[in-house]
């Protein structure tokens, strides 16, 4: 799993805040959309950025668990 962080700073090397924006599943996603933000622009005082976190899954679908009798 890929977070999409934007880390807000308050002053110089000093962080007010971090935020997740966006989470994907694999990294080309997670950097296209820090291109994207990028590309939009985003003011001098945040900067944006792609963390892998390890040891998560993405959730597979199991219609047994709708609670639907099938």
């Amino acid at each position: 799993m890929w977070l999409l962080l934007f880390i807000v700073f308050s002053g110089p090397m000093k962080v007010e805040r971090v935020d997740v924006i966006e989470i994907h599943w694999n990294k080309n996603q997670c950097v296209a959309s820090t291109r994207k933000a990028e590309k939009i622009g985003i003011p001098v005082n945040i900067s944006v950025g792609c963390v892998q976190v390890k040891g998560v899954e993405e959730a597979k679908y199991d219609k047994r668990m709708d609670g639907k009798d099938g």
